[in-house]
């Protein structure tokens, strides 16, 4: 088993769970070449967590995210050691930079003060409780398939398809179809 580096997570806004974009861009960072990227979360969690190469067969209760790329394929583990920190969360700052449609969410790239992934989530969840005012369930970010992270130009999140506590988004950057979102429901 080769164990790689470890998180120092802060819990964003109110939130008593590390947010699947604060997990995201933290494996970003570690990822050679983002490209062809999925990412797959398995559990909310509270904790700091590491990177493993391997998958551990006798740790899937603490598998919280499995990543792959060009670069190969990663997994993310919860560790003992609690998050006690917070940062502030910009997801209104987001949102004031963000045009809700009918089935859309679209933005400008770059904005200021937010990576990619924390404005797609944004955005999707704001959609999705615009379309859906009375689901009554908590929206939790669980996959992502982009070819690549984009960092300038125009981008869409376009709501394709729900399937039942599911709902997925086309991400769209320029006129080229970027990726998928998915998001469940807890």
């Amino acid at each position: 088993m080769t164990t790689e580096p470890q998180s120092r997570f802060s819990f964003r806004g109110q939130r008593d769970y590390v947010t699947g974009a604060s997990a995201f861009d933290w494996l970003l960072t570690l990822d050679p070449e983002p490209r062809q990227i999925n990412v797959m979360f398995h559990k909310l969690t509270g904790s700091q967590c590491r990177l493993a190469s391997t998958l551990e067969e006798e740790n899937q209760a603490a598998l919280v995210a499995s990543y792959k790329s060009r670069a190969g394929t990663r997994f993310l583990y919860e560790t003992g050691e609690a998050v006690t920190t917070s940062t502030a969360c910009n997801e209104k700052d987001i949102l004031a930079m963000t045009a809700i449609a009918e089935r859309e969410a679209a933005f400008e790239l770059p904005m200021a003060g937010a990576t990619f992934v924390e404005i797609v989530v944004a955005a999707y969840k704001a959609l999705l409780q615009k379309m859906y005012p009375d689901l009554g369930k908590k929206l939790i970010f669980a996959r992502m398939s982009v070819e690549e992270i984009p960092s300038v130009g125009k981008c869409v999140v376009r709501h394709r398809r729900s399937s039942g506590d599911f709902f997925e988004a086309q991400l769209i950057h320029g006129d080229a179809r970027l990726g998928t979102l998915v998001f469940g429901v807890k």
